[in-house]
């Protein structure tokens, strides 16, 4: 008796784990459709899970935590949310370079005082207009409103725009390296204008940093 009673022990701790232990290529759940051969030995009666339990939510968010831009490689950056991007290398100032210059402008031979000295943009010597117009002896008119400069001497007759460096002598236009500009209140010109325009001898002396103008 005490024989079968552990027969019948045995039995019963047998085929629940039986019952788990058919075979089966489990999904990507961690289940799986019983097989024929399954039902019929009554392992299983449908879809279910091995080891007791359903697939596990362990997909990883770490996709979610990467960062929410990307950088490529012509320096712009795009959200990963707006999808807006951004510049991040600032923009040239196009702002003009005004140096002061130590050149020393001679007349004749003569030194020429101004209350206002030379300047140097783009390695461009200008001099203050009616300064040097006086000194020479051009007459120099103005239109403040549409800032245009003219320049006369004898016969001929020049045409300037402020910030322009387009030149007309007696109607014929040509190109100067830089436009007239007014810094501190002051008409600046390149001194090639006297030269090109009026027809005026001049010359420099890289060794004294000094202009020569014959008139």
């Amino acid at each position: 008796m005490k024989k079968v009673l552990v027969f019948v022990l045995l039995l019963i701790m047998v085929v629940p784990s039986a019952a788990l232990a058919h075979s089966g290529r489990t999904d990507s759940n961690g289940g799986h459709n019983c097989s024929a051969k399954s039902k019929a030995k009554g392992l299983c009666s449908g879809y279910h899970y091995h080891n007791g339990g359903g697939s596990s939510s362990s997909s990883s968010d770490s996709s979610s935590s990467s960062s929410s831009s990307s950088h490529s490689s012509n320096g712009t950056s795009t959200s990963a949310k707006s999808g807006v991007k951004s510049t991040s290398s600032k923009s040239k100032s196009s702002t003009v370079q005004y140096k002061s210059a130590s050149t020393s402008i001679y007349l004749n031979n003569e030194r020429l005082a101004f209350n206002n000295a030379p300047i140097v943009i783009n390695d461009t010597t200008l001099v203050p207009l009616k300064a040097v117009a006086d000194a020479v002896g051009a007459s120099v008119q103005y239109d403040a409103k549409n800032k245009v400069i003219q320049l006369k001497k004898s016969d001929k007759s020049v045409v300037l725009v402020v910030n322009s460096k387009t030149m007309k002598v007696n109607n014929v236009a040509s190109t100067l390296n830089v436009a007239p500009v007014i810094y501190k209140g002051t008409t600046y010109v390149p001194i090639k204008v006297f030269s090109l325009g009026l027809g005026i001898s001049i010359s420099y002396d890289s060794f004294l940093d000094r202009i020569n103008i014959a008139s």
